[in-house]
């Protein structure tokens, strides 16, 4: 059925098949980029521009970037069925991917995805990928390219020279038809420009994370096992649960974790937190043993985890036997030369430490004689 488009009414977007080679100069890495081709349906006024993917990022941003170009907004989109616009392929009700259709709520606009296998559906947008190939492409298949800049300013040149081309069969171009016909019919761009907000569902691990594109980042710790709404810009990670907003992070672009201490369960704050200094003042609350003995234990431990598991010890038996008892197992282990833990659990068990009242005195000699040697001799 031959179709009329009303002015202003419908924009029809699709990608070439041919991508455009761009070498990077210094490494001599050789990149494709893809081809966005949109036309308007009245006035057949093309825009064209070059991107890196057709990932749901690249796709939105090309949509964003063909208004501009336009200075206004078509009524309808007219897309394929790709995986960046459609989640879910259907003749009667086809679901449209958040992301694109957050990018269409923001410039006022609709989308309507073509049948699938139905390119007469939007056989506008087929011959405009097809003039792109022949009048731009084809001119450029020589040309070696070093950024998606150079390409793309390479693109916009030529694409004048296609919108100016005067029709074969009636008078104008199709730039003299967009000032005419479409440009006056197009609503005005919002006061704000678009952002990129990917959508995505992701189940938050056991360790109350969600992973994002190889980094790791915290959510609370009762959102743990749970499907979340996350919400992608290029600087912040939103995360929501029933529509409500959970968290926020900082978005990164290194491998990595990104852990709130608020988000931790109270026994992993405190491991996270945990310095010696706090386990040191933890002894001299006990008394003066307690905090000699611990501070030699520590200087022996190889990790901080072994400092940590020195305080909690040593707080459970305090809990079993009491804080006196702890600091007079505490002279007595310094008296034998214990460092370990066990060293202060046996004297407690066996209750040694009910026998000690005072440190062990070390006497030196108070004389001379040629036969003794004195501690320094050992220094």
């Amino acid at each position: 059925m031959r179709q009329d488009y009303k002015a202003g009414e419908t924009v029809f977007v699709d990608y070439c098949g041919p991508t455009v080679n761009i070498t990077n100069p210094k490494t001599g890495e050789i990149k494709t980029a893809q081809i966005f081709v949109g036309v308007l349906g009245a006035s057949n006024y093309i825009y064209a521009d070059a991107t890196w993917s057709q990932k749901v990022g690249h796709w939105v941003m090309s949509h964003a970037k063909m208004f501009e170009f336009f200075g206004g907004v078509p009524e309808v989109i007219v897309c394929d069925n790709l995986k960046s616009a459609v989640d879910k392929v259907s003749l009667t009700d086809p679901v449209i991917n958040s992301t694109y259709q957050a990018m269409a709520d923001h410039f006022g606009t609709s989308i309507f995805a073509a049948r699938p296998y139905k390119p007469q559906d939007k056989a506008k947008a087929e011959n405009s990928v097809l003039i792109i190939e022949r009048w731009i492409l084809f001119r450029l298949r020589k040309v070696t390219f070093t950024s998606l800049h150079q390409l793309n300013a390479e693109i916009l040149k030529l694409l004048e020279d296609v919108n100016n081309r005067p029709f074969q069969k009636i008078k104008g171009c199709r730039s003299s038809l967009f000032k005419s016909i479409d440009q006056p019919a197009l609503k005005q761009l919002p006061l704000t420009r678009f952002t990129t907000v990917e959508h995505r569902k992701i189940r938050a691990d056991f360790g109350y994370h969600i992973s994002l594109y190889n980094h790791d980042y915290s959510v609370p710790e009762a959102l743990s096992g749970v499907e979340l709404d996350v919400h992608v810009s290029a600087d912040v990670i939103e995360v929501f649960h029933r529509g409500e907003r959970a968290c926020s992070h900082a978005r990164s672009y290194e491998t990595g974790k990104t852990t709130k201490p608020e988000h931790m369960p109270k026994q992993h704050r405190h491991l996270a937190e945990f310095t010696e200094d706090e386990a040191l003042q933890w002894g001299l609350e006990m008394g003066q043993a307690t905090h000699d003995f611990m501070q030699t234990a520590m200087k022996e431990a190889r990790r901080r985890d072994d400092s940590y598991r020195l305080l909690t010890g040593m707080k459970k038996l305090e809990e079993e036997y009491g804080q006196e008892r702890i600091e007079k197992a505490s002279i007595k282990c310094l008296g034998i030369g214990g460092t370990k833990l066990r060293n202060i659990r046996s004297i407690l068990k066996t209750n040694l430490d009910r026998t000690v009242t005072e440190k062990i005195k070390i006497n030196e000699a108070d004389f001379e004689h040629e036969n003794i040697r004195g501690s320094k001799y050992y220094h």
